[in-house]
Formats: C-alpha cells, structure tokens, sequence
C-alpha cells in the first residue's frame, strides 16, 4: 500500500509540474504573440508614413534630390541610370538639372552622366493600407535606384527598402520596448 501510495504521489507531482510548465510556455507564447503584433503595427504605421510622405510634394522633391544624389555617390559609376516609379518620373525629371549642382556641392567633383530609366519603372505606389499590409501586390512607396549602364551594379534608395533596413537593424532594440 505504501508503494502504491508513493507511486501515486509521484506521479501526481510529475503531472502538476507538467501542467505548471504548460501554462507558463502558453503564457510565454501569448507575450511573444502580443509584442511580435504590436511591432508589427509599428511597421504598418511606418509604411502608412511613408506613403504620406511622397504625397507631400515639397518634401519628397527634396527627398528624391537628396536619394539620388547618395544614390550615384554610393554607385560610382558613369553612365548611370534612375529608376524610379512611373508617376515619379516628371518630378525626378525636374530635378536632373538640380542633381549636378547638388553633387557638386556634396561631393566636390563632377557628377557622373546619368539618365532617367523610363523602360524599367518601379511598381506603382499601393492604392490603400489594407493593399500594402496585405502583401499580395509588390509596390514601391517611393525613390529611386541608381544603377550602372549595363545594370550589374545597383544601389537601392528606395522608401522601402530604406525603412526594411531600418527595422531589422532596430528589431532588437523595438522588441525590448515591448518587453514587460
């Protein structure tokens, strides 16, 4: 009876720390979900201001100048090329004359011959947030990327891909602002 009875309280035990372990790995994964949601939000916040921001006509002009100018310094290479969206291409057009004074002035040398790529345009800005949250169309919130004349070397500045960088340097950092 006795061994039955220690049988019994042992396996009793096993299974209170078993079901202990259970809870504690289901309230763990529930942490886990609510601060990976909660970056995730973030993001989405990020990419809504982004989109916002190429709306802003000013700004974005200075934007544009000023990413396609780090743009061919990063590249540097002569002849180069400039993609940027279709309903960018008046804008970047404009500031052509503009990006030789301003990499002039940045870099102290001549800037390389460059054209405007309007065979090859980036994806069109996404029509709504839900669009560019859900992932089923590739879109392109804004800039540019700069490549060499033949297009084997390539250096991307666009909206996109600036704030991608961004938040995988920073996804550390972001998730233990959501630690509790």
């Amino acid at each position: 009876m006795r061994r039955d009875f220690d049988r019994r309280q042992k396996a009793n035990a096993v299974r209170k720390k078993v079901e202990y372990s259970k809870r504690l790995n289901e309230n763990r994964i529930r942490v886990l979900q609510a601060r990976e949601d909660a970056v995730q939000a973030l993001l989405r916040d990020a990419q809504a201001s982004l989109l916002s921001l190429s709306l802003n006509t000013a700004e974005y002009s200075r934007l544009m100048l000023s990413l396609i100018v780090e743009g061919m310094h990063k590249l540097g290479e002569s002849p180069a090329l400039i993609r940027c969206r279709e309903i960018d291409v008046p804008l970047v057009e404009s500031l052509m004359p503009q990006v030789e004074a301003a990499y002039r002035a940045a870099h102290g040398r001549e800037a390389p011959n460059v054209r405007l790529d309007t065979a090859n345009p980036l994806p069109p800005p996404p029509r709504n947030a839900e669009e560019q949250s859900s992932g089923e169309r590739v879109f392109c919130s804004g800039g540019v990327i700069v490549t060499s004349s033949d297009g084997s070397i390539e250096c991307t500045n666009t909206l996109d891909d600036r704030l991608r960088i961004a938040y995988m340097g920073n996804l550390p950092a972001l998730r233990g602002m959501f630690d509790t």
